[in-house]
């Protein structure tokens, strides 16, 4: 009979510690995999109840759980995962059984773990499942799908609304347009010649300095764009040169502590060669050599 062996072995440590995610992913799929056959005859069984007789005997027999000397054939295959309907049942079905256990069970016959694990399991659905879903966990399937159909709409309702929104605002603007040329030509209706040329020397002048006050303001954006371009190549030279004094320094300061740790090294050859010629100088020592050896020293 083959003994236990543990999913993968961790050491013991004076406090927690967070493992590498591989090794908590790895245990998990060989738990998982291990108890797959007993979880798929607990649903067999359930599924089993409105079938008949001997059909439910023949399919609902105890499964044999795989050999842990042969996990290397199992304990790598791919996790089958419950849909989000059945996800939803169940989860739902685990908490209505837990609220109508605790409101029975009697509290001398359960321990404290027992107990916890129970009270956890009542609000299970909360776990599961995020925040926002809350209100939502008792609707049905179609409810859902019907609520992110109503969501897509109102957000294609949003775009269109948009658009509208730009394309009135295009047409204000091209209708205040109009409306100046409009006003532009009342004004020079009935002038004289002088009085025309006048005003459209005026407007002329007026765009002039528009564009004298826009090439202005495109001259400082210019020079003070290379006032700080100029400012960040001069840090950035000084940064350079700092730090290249402080290599400068740290190899100053290193090089004696070098010379230091050769001088060491060589003395610790030296002590080591002595002892190993006083050793190998020892007067028994051939003696003792030929007699492990078998020979008679002359």
């Amino acid at each position: 009979m083959s003994s236990y062996v543990p999913p993968m072995h961790v050491p013991l440590e004076p406090k927690w510690k967070h493992w590498p995610t591989y090794i908590y992913d790895k245990n998990y799929n060989y738990g998982i995999n291990f108890y797959q056959p007993m979880l798929d005859h607990i649903d067999r069984q359930a599924r089993c109840s409105s079938l008949p007789r001997d059909y439910c005997a023949r399919k609902t027999e105890p499964p044999e759980l795989p050999w842990s000397d042969g996990r290397a054939l199992w304990e790598g295959k791919p996790i089958e995962t419950y849909s989000r309907h059945e996800l939803i049942r169940r989860a739902i079905d685990a908490e209505d059984e837990a609220r109508d256990h605790l409101s029975q069970f009697k509290i001398a016959n359960r321990s404290d773990f027992s107990l916890s694990k129970t009270a956890q399991a009542s609000h299970v659905t909360r776990e599961v499942f995020p925040r926002k879903f809350e209100d939502f966990r008792l609707k049905p399937l179609p409810l859902l799908v019907d609520s992110a159909r109503t969501k897509a709409e109102a957000r294609q309702l949003q775009r269109e609304m948009a658009d509208i929104d730009f394309r009135s605002l295009r047409d204000v603007q091209h209708m205040s347009e109009v409306q100046d040329a409009l006003d532009h030509g009342r004004s020079l209706r009935g002038k004289s010649a002088r009085a025309i040329e006048f005003h459209l020397t005026a407007e002329a002048l007026k765009n002039l300095n528009k564009s004298q006050e826009l090439a202005d303001i495109r001259k400082y954006q210019r020079e003070t764009a290379s006032a700080n371009y100029s400012w960040d190549c001069r840090d950035h030279l000084k940064l350079m040169e700092e730090r290249t004094r402080n290599l400068l320094d740290e190899d100053r300061l290193t090089a004696p502590l070098n010379s230091l740790s050769r001088e060491l090294k060589g003395y610790e050859e030296k002590s080591s060669n002595y002892y190993l010629d006083k050793r190998y100088r020892h007067p028994t020592r051939p003696r003792r050599l030929y007699g492990c050896l078998g020979i008679r020293p002359a």
